[in-house]
């Protein structure tokens, strides 16, 4: 299987959002539940250590949430940089052109040529 086909990365963004997004849900699910049960039920926590673990426990949530809300933030960022060519990946392709040049190996020079050619037409036409 070649991971590196624009299908399979598609695929795999989707996954690593569809994951982030059913951990956040579960998250602020447990959290409401824990706020009802805490505010609105007479029958929450009785003693005040079950109480402050309680609401240590809600806040620990919240922060997880918000966690997991900057990981997808950056996980769609990360994929929509991977898709493009660097700048340094670009200056070393080009190096090593030129060093080929240098050396008088022009059949390799024109197979790299060809391959960075094909490789951004593959980047400008899969974003």
């Amino acid at each position: 299987i070649d991971f590196e086909k624009p299908s399979h990365k598609k695929h795999e963004f989707y996954l690593h959002i569809f994951v982030y997004l059913i951990s956040s849900t579960a998250l602020v699910f447990l959290i409401a539940a824990m706020t009802r049960m805490l505010i609105f039920t007479q029958a929450g926590p009785t003693d005040a250590a079950s109480s402050v673990f309680f609401r240590l426990n809600a806040y620990v949530a919240a922060f997880t949430i918000i966690v997991l809300l900057l990981a997808i933030k950056s996980t769609s960022e990360f994929y929509k940089r991977k898709k493009a060519l660097t700048d340094n990946e670009l200056l070393q392709s080009i190096e090593y052109m030129e060093k080929l040049a240098h050396d008088g190996s022009y059949e390799e020079l024109a197979e790299s040529l060809k391959s960075l050619k094909d490789y951004i037409a593959n980047s400008v036409n899969n974003s």
